[in-house]
């Protein structure tokens, strides 16, 4: 879909947007993935900066996600992508290989693209190779979700903000305990998440490891996944997980039809920006603390999100920063996205929309700017990540339905690896 807006005279005085670029008449595509609630934001905030600049006219195009990077990959190919889009980090490696997307540092220590109030990991996760490829517009963190009324019904203390994976099996042994004395028999302390690749790479994360290596092998070994596989193992041989089979019954991507909305489990481990939609679905108050860490407590905490690039050959590159520093910084565009991606990078914009936002919206945005100083982005997925992925989780389901001990699936998961990753 293409639209094409205009507007009125420029207002950056009043809003504090970046000074007007060249007076030149100027047409930018700009592109982004979504669904019609976010379409409706990007357009009121484009419309919002061509009335701030007039000689600049957007052409807008925008789909659903897997259609947007078959588009653009196809526009990559013919020399003809959009000026300004939406990039996924996990996506973008093959775009700067085979340099489609525009080096940013030049933008960026001149001030057109302004980050200086960003923390360090939040623009690192924008970063390849040394070099500033892209830049947040939304922040992501991993994080545990607990059910808050349901810890203090059965009297059991909440967990500590930034805890280890060794006080998260006592926590959970603890409330189990709990919940049987309360009469509770139906209800699980927190749900299998042995499986779940946030999880799985913050455990990697606070050894000082990674999922992947920076040349794109593995970025574990052995004894780290047979760590991993045998603390969960341990949790359902507790009966603190609801079993495999029950789990199953309920799809953990829709909120209100998870096992955390619906009161079966009292922790939910799920990127941040999640949060607000699983407390729109539940009565009782939910509350928030870090994935469990390494044990200095420092280690294991990620990043991610959603960035914002610019293509390779464009011909209007100070119109494109100018555009992207809108987006980051200028008050109306933080009023209108709010934290639709995340928080953004900004500390002032996160501290001026606080007042907007739903209790919820404002307990993940304190979140993930607590966390932002100690995270780091994870390294990028090489060609074949997604079958690793799969593999530890079929690994995983493997114990968990007691077809393979845990040093089989992990001799197994490192048969196939090698396979994968040739």
């Amino acid at each position: 879909m293409s639209l094409a807006a205009c507007g009125g005279a420029p207002k950056s005085e009043e809003s504090g947007a970046s000074p007007a670029a060249s007076p030149e008449k100027v047409e930018l595509r700009v592109a982004w993935w979504g669904g019609e609630a976010r379409h409706k934001l990007w357009n009121e905030t484009l419309d919002k900066f061509q009335e701030k600049y007039p000689h600049i006219t957007l052409k807008r195009e925008y789909t659903d996600i897997n259609a947007f990077f078959d588009k653009l990959n196809t526009q990559m190919a013919a020399g003809s992508a959009p000026d300004v889009m939406t990039m996924a980090r996990k996506r973008s490696s093959d775009y700067v290989q085979r340099g489609q997307l525009l080096p940013l540092d030049d933008l960026i220590a001149s001030k057109a693209i302004d980050v200086s109030d960003f923390s360090q990991p939040v623009l690192d996760s924008g970063k390849l190779n040394g070099k500033t490829y892209m830049i947040s517009i939304g922040t992501i963190a991993s994080a545990t979700f607990y059910n808050a009324d349901l810890f203090k019904r059965v009297g059991v203390s909440p967990p500590r903000f930034d805890w280890t994976w060794d006080e998260f099996v006592a926590k959970v042994i603890e409330l189990q305990e709990a919940l049987k004395k309360n009469g509770i028999t139906d209800v699980w302390a927190t749900g299998d998440y042995g499986g779940d690749e946030y999880e799985f790479r913050a455990f990697f994360l606070g050894r000082g490891k990674d999922l992947f290596s920076p040349d794109g092998k593995l970025g574990f070994d052995r004894q780290d996944l047979i760590d991993w596989l045998s603390l969960w193992d341990k949790l359902r041989k507790a009966g603190v997980t609801p079993p495999p089979e029950v789990q199953a019954e309920y799809p953990s991507e829709i909120p209100e039809q998870g096992m955390f909305a619906r009161g079966k489990v009292a922790m939910l481990m799920r990127p941040s920006n999640q949060f607000n939609a699983n407390q729109q679905a539940m009565k009782d108050e939910i509350d928030l603390v870090r994935v469990p860490a390494g044990t200095d407590r420092t280690k294991g905490q990620d990043l991610d999100g959603t960035h914002i690039s610019i293509y390779a050959k464009t011909k209007h590159p100070k119109e494109a920063a100018l555009l992207i520093n809108y987006l980051l910084n200028d008050p109306d565009s933080a009023k209108i996205l709010k934290i639709e991606y995340g928080p953004v990078g900004s500390r002032k914009m996160n501290d001026l929309i606080k007042p907007l936002l739903k209790p919820a919206e404002v307990k993940s945005l304190e979140f993930v700017q607590k966390v932002s100083d100690i995270a780091r982005a994870p390294n990028l997925s090489p060609t074949g990540g997604a079958e690793i992925v799969k593999q530890i989780k079929l690994a995983n389901e493997a114990v968990a339905f007691k077809k393979k001990s845990v040093e089989q699936a992990v001799d197994d998961f490192f048969k196939e690896a090698e396979r994968i990753l040739k």
